[in-house]
């Protein structure tokens, strides 16, 4: 690092004298400080050797004694330096009130108590000198005890709200409740002073919000990973956060399923919503179903998505896919029509089966098809077809319920069955139209429409004349304009009046 730089680095890691006089004395009795990893190494050392490692220096750390990972060290009640923990593990014992393996907070008789039932003790709240409630003694002054509410330096006007709080941190230029700690750490917004948009989380000294650089003070939300100043989630942004739990879901699976699923994970690495990321690898069944893929126990295919147990799960998986190239696009709306008609189609007796099977997958499929080429597809065109295949098997299974078939069924059985359910007229047309074109049906026809009305409508001869006398720019009755009305021979019958008698009717020879 050099001498200049190391010299600036620890007075801004230790600004305190004392605290470089403890430094100092330890580095002239060691010979390595940087690769020695000393297990006598103060706790000070130590962090100043994992701030230098975090800075990019190869530096050896101490590491526990018992657990062997790397945390602050320090001497335990055997003599070995070990973290704080594996400390407490060791001097933990069974308290005599609760039972449980616990450091020990108090002796009462010789028998230890830990905290949880030391707090539980009668004489363990007193009255507080300053409130007059019974709460648990956090300090004591000459004025008797007080509670934590009301210990110094704990209840202190917000330098940022100003309304008097417990103070929860100290470090962004004053006392901070928790309400404006949890607006500070989480929002970002514009620097009144430089109008960059970051976080706003400290006081400069004329008592004006300000950001870190502009307050002149170090950012207590710097990533560790990144070394940018955004929300955190620990220690790290949200995006790093994110990218780790992306790249921890996608460790778990062999290297051939993990080369077809990059592009999946390049998509949620660049997921917008990297804070919902964090926890989506542990918590969604979205995650679980990746998960199954990279591992083999799930192929990666529309097959096997079709018969997931959870249909949403499978549908939002087998989209995002598609979205990223893994999976070839499909039909998802005939694909589902299909899946459906195979299971419509099992379960039934064979007589009806044999009708059934051709006209659903035949007929309705083709008519069905037919609808989507002239008016579009819809969100009732599928409904429709079904409905088609079940009243079609309720017609079937009325005829067999009474001993009948499409070749023994007349005519009569068929409007007994539409007299019971007036609803299922035009599927029924439907299927007996292609019932008797197809010589299934010989004894019933397609009962008439609803919506054909008789004609009503005179010969054409009749309406020969008196188009043009009134309303010229109208269309004639006989189809061929006005024109062609008034070019019709003269001596042609004039239409009849509504008082005039009804035309005499057609001869057989001219019928």
């Amino acid at each position: 690092m050099g001498e200049a730089s190391l010299t600036e680095f620890i007075v801004e890691f230790a600004p305190a004298a004392v605290t470089r006089g403890h430094i100092a004395r330890y580095v002239r009795t060691t010979t390595d400080l940087a690769h020695a990893g000393d297990r006598m190494t103060p706790a000070i050392v130590q962090r100043l050797l994992r701030r230098v490692r975090d800075n990019g220096h190869a530096v050896v750390v101490p590491v526990c004694e018992r657990c062997g990972r790397e945390r602050i060290i320090g001497r335990g009640p055997d003599d070995r330096r070990i973290c704080k923990p594996c400390t407490d593990v060791l001097r933990a014992e069974e308290c005599s009130d609760c039972g449980r393996i616990r450091l020990v907070c108090l002796r009462r008789g010789g028998k230890p108590l830990c905290n949880n039932c030391r707090r539980r003790l009668p004489d363990a709240k007193k009255s507080c000198s300053r409130c007059g409630n019974a709460r648990l003694v956090h300090t004591t002054t000459a004025a008797g005890p007080l509670c934590p509410e009301c210990a110094p330096g704990k209840v202190e006007p917000c330098v940022h709200c100003g309304r008097t709080a417990r103070v929860r941190v100290r470090f962004t230029g004053g006392a901070t409740c928790s309400p404006c700690f949890n607006v500070i750490r989480n929002t970002r917004r514009p620097c009144p002073r430089c109008q960059r948009v970051t976080l706003v989380a400290s006081v400069a000294d004329d008592g004006t919000l300000a950001c870190t650089p502009c307050a002149g003070r170090s950012s207590p939300f710097i990533c560790v990973s990144c070394g940018i100043e955004d929300i955190r989630h620990g220690k790290k942004c949200y995006p790093c956060s994110a990218r780790d739990a992306v790249d921890a879901l996608f460790a778990a699976g062999t290297p051939d399923r993990q080369g077809v699923l990059e592009p999946l994970r390049v998509r949620l690495l660049n997921h917008p919503e990297p804070k919902s990321m964090v926890q989506w690898p542990r918590r969604s069944a979205s995650a679980r179903l990746i998960r199954d893929m990279l591992t083999g126990r799930l192929e990666i295919s529309h097959e096997d998505l079709d018969e997931h147990p959870v249909t949403q799960v499978a549908e939002l998986m087998r989209h995002a896919l598609t979205d990223v190239g893994v999976l070839p696009p499909r039909d998802q709306a005939w694909s589902h029509f299909e899946r459906w008609l195979d299971r419509f189609l099992t379960g039934h007796p064979a007589e009806i089966s044999r009708i059934l099977g051709p006209y659903c997958r035949w007929s309705v499929i083709a008519r069905t098809r037919l609808l989507i080429a002239r008016n579009g597809l819809s969100d009732g065109t599928f409904d429709r077809a079904r409905s088609s295949c079940r009243i079609a098997l309720a017609f079937l299974t009325y005829l067999h319920d009474n001993a009948l078939d499409l070749h023994t069924g007349s005519q009569t059985i068929l409007e007994d069955y539409l007299e019971q359910f007036p609803r299922h007229l035009d599927q029924v047309r439907t299927f007996i139209r292609w019932a008797a074109d197809t010589g299934r049906a010989t004894r019933m026809s397609p009962p008439p429409s609803r919506w054909v009305d008789p004609s009503t409508s005179y010969p054409i001869p009749v309406y020969g004349t008196g188009c043009t006398a009134s309303r010229p720019t109208r269309p004639s009755p006989c189809g061929r304009g006005s024109a062609a009305c008034s070019a019709a021979p003269s001596d042609a019958p004039a239409p009849p009046s509504r008082n005039s008698p009804a035309p005499p009717s057609p001869t057989p020879a001219t019928r």
